[in-house]
């Protein structure tokens, strides 16, 4: 074993006298291509792995020349082998502090398990062994402080709120929640409070990053009258990092110069959401008066915020006349309410002011678009939770814990409604109509999974000449919007079926067909169609009745006709999630028992990974069935 260490230790010495280059904080060793050399050589010499001296030098490693540059990490010259560290190397201990240098196949769990410490706590005190570990790679443990255990501490001399909080990985709301009428200003040597060590680990977030990585080396053949900038921008690259990896090197035509090429990576940034109140005297005492006011409050209490896009528009006006009556509703529960109404339509600033004002725990925006990053993002750093009513585009649900996404994005609502029409059709042909060469995102989802055999597009001109036979039952699906060309295919339809009554054909349309849905119905019914809608209101189920009794009441007049009906999405809304903010504001998935039915969207929230909110997938088809009845089917 001595020798084999002193061979390698005398190969390397020669890769160490290299002159080296620093990219994206990472150095390597460059060497410079002699007559006679071989890749394999090279390697051996200067004690490289041969593979990755190629993938990082493709273009060299192909065709060794004279003068070509060949670069490799400078910290895999020696690697770290389990074989070369003595037991006792492995791991330190002083006091309840482990140093752990990781071995060959040793995984973050054997560790764990092998210390008798949560696999969290190795985590929460080495971020990135959440991704992987490495060989040779040191973790640091401190197993004194347990997690999620309260730990009675002695405050020392010149101890503080956020020194005591930092050292035992908590936050001061922590410790002035835990230990009530306690603060900066009576923070006193000798005295004993409860901390709760390590309840920061449940504040961990999670963003993803999007970086440049190095891939490997190329090589580039300078032009005529070329520049480092020139060179730069085609390449991708800067003229500093072009200098660095070519120093020396005069810029002339016909010169080979080596370029750096990057990968884009994605990976997952974890971090503590830290209220940077705490780090000033001022800031302390704000979070104290926070904490010392929610904990006077009434149990429960709701404080909803609802932000309009457009204060006098119709939609915003019906919709915040809906929660109210949700609200009138709740007038004698055992919680208690407060609402407030603000406008959208300022600026940031204002908005955050009334908002850091009223504090919160329930903020629905109506905006239909661009939903404001600063309104999920106060609703993550509070506590608090953000209802998207009617952005069908915003993303925020899937990596923000505190956002519900309450009607399924355009993709979910698409591969919903495909899979439907796959699962309940098996055997029909599927016939897709057009009128227009637009895209639509189901049909070309059917035309990619469905047998060739059983599916053929027409156009609305090609559907009047097609023949159907009464041998085979058939579903069309219809993508045009415009009411014209929905009667046209509906007309065409009606008759197949007066000419040949025993053919089974029928029709899946459009969402926005439901607007004009009311003047149809006979037609609809008599072709069977299906209608995909994210939402539906059936003024005659008895809920509905009585909601429209109860908003009449109100205001004194019926709620104006609008697909969605507005005034019935603020009910829904409010319905829903005052009594759940009030009973069950840490899970969302957690319905309360006093949850009554919705009328327009059935509400079935669904977690989004660990680190994600909450995903209302509900959707529905609408049948107009041949029996002259509407039947909605939910499906999700």
């Amino acid at each position: 074993m001595a020798l084999s260490l002193f061979v390698f230790s005398a190969m390397s010495g020669i890769a160490q006298s290299l002159p080296t280059v620093t990219l994206q904080g990472k150095s390597f060793y460059y060497y410079e291509v002699k007559k006679g050399d071989s890749l394999y050589g090279i390697a051996k010499d200067n004690g490289w792995d041969i593979e990755k001296l190629k993938s990082l030098n493709p273009v060299v490693a192909l065709e060794l020349k004279k003068g070509a540059r060949l670069y490799y990490p400078a910290q895999d010259n020696a690697p770290f082998s389990k074989d070369n560290i003595k037991p006792d190397q492995t791991s330190t201990t002083k006091g309840d502090i482990i140093r752990h240098t990781v071995a060959k196949g040793e995984t973050v769990y054997f560790i764990a398990r092998k210390y008798g410490v949560p696999v969290d706590l190795i985590y929460y005190q080495n971020p990135d062994s959440r991704s992987s570990i490495k060989a040779g790679e040191i973790l640091t443990i401190d197993r004194s402080i347990p997690i999620d255990e309260a730990v009675i501490y002695v405050i020392q001399s010149g101890d503080t709120p956020f020194g005591v909080a930092k050292k035992f990985n908590c936050a001061v709301e922590d410790i002035y929640r835990d230990n009530p009428g306690v603060n900066d200003r009576n923070f006193k040597t000798g005295s004993t409070i409860k901390v709760a060590a390590n309840s920061n680990l449940h504040r961990m977030k999670s963003e993803k990053v999007v970086s440049d990585k190095l891939d490997r080396f190329s090589t580039y053949k300078v032009g005529k009258d070329e520049s480092w900038e020139g060179i730069a921008r085609k390449t991708g690259t800067s003229v500093e990092e072009l200098q660095r990896i070519n120093p020396g090197t005069e810029l002339k035509r016909g010169v080979t110069i080596s370029v750096p090429e990057y990968e884009e990576v994605e990976t997952i940034h974890r971090y503590v959401a830290q209220d940077p109140r705490e780090k000033t005297e001022e800031g302390r005492m704000e979070i104290f008066q926070d904490v010392t006011e929610s904990m006077i409050r009434t149990h429960g209490k709701v404080k909803a915020v609802i932000i309009l896009d457009s204060p006098s528009s119709k939609k915003d006006m019906e919709f915040c006349r809906g929660f109210i009556t949700a609200v009138d509703k709740y007038k004698k529960a055992d919680f208690e309410i407060d609402l407030d109404i603000i406008r959208g339509d300022r600026a940031q600033e204002e908005i955050i002011e009334d908002i850091n004002r009223i504090k919160p725990n329930l903020i629905i925006p109506t905006t239909e678009k661009d939903l404001p990053t600063f309104l999920s993002d106060y609703a993550r750093d509070n506590y608090a939770s953000l209802v998207n009513v009617f952005n069908l585009k915003d993303n925020a649900f899937r990596t923000n814990a505190s956002v519900v996404q309450l009607m399924p994005p355009t993709a979910e609502f698409n591969e919903t409604i495909t899979k439907y029409i796959e699962d309940t059709f098996p055997n029909r042909k599927i016939v897709i109509v057009s009128a227009t060469d637009e895209e639509d995102m189901v049909a070309r989802l059917l035309e990619s999974r469905i047998d060739n055999a059983r599916i053929l597009t027409l156009t609305l001109d090609e559907l009047q000449d097609y023949p159907f036979y009464e041998t085979e039952s058939y579903l069309v699906y219809a993508t045009p919007t415009k009411k014209t060309d929905v009667t046209t295919l509906i007309d065409i339809l009606q008759n197949v079926k007066d000419e040949s009554p025993l053919t089974e054909i029928s029709v899946v349309g459009r969402p926005n067909w439901i607007t004009f849905s009311d003047g149809m119905k006979e037609k609809l019914c008599q072709n069977d169609v299906y209608i995909p809608s994210r939402f539906y209101f059936d003024m005659g189920n008895p809920d509905s009745k009585a909601f429209l009794a109860a908003y009449r009441y109100i205001f004194r007049h019926p709620p104006l006709k609008s697909f969605p009906v507005y005034a019935v999405m603020g009910y829904d809304v409010g319905n829903f999630f005052l009594p759940l903010q009030a009973y069950s504001p840490e899970d969302y998935s957690v319905i309360p028992s006093t949850s009554t039915p919705q009328l327009q969207v059935d509400i079935d929230l669904k977690k989004q990974g660990e680190n994600g909110g909450y995903l209302n997938p509900t959707c529905y088809l609408i049948r107009y069935t041949p029996a002259q009845y509407v039947d909605k089917i939910k499906i999700e």
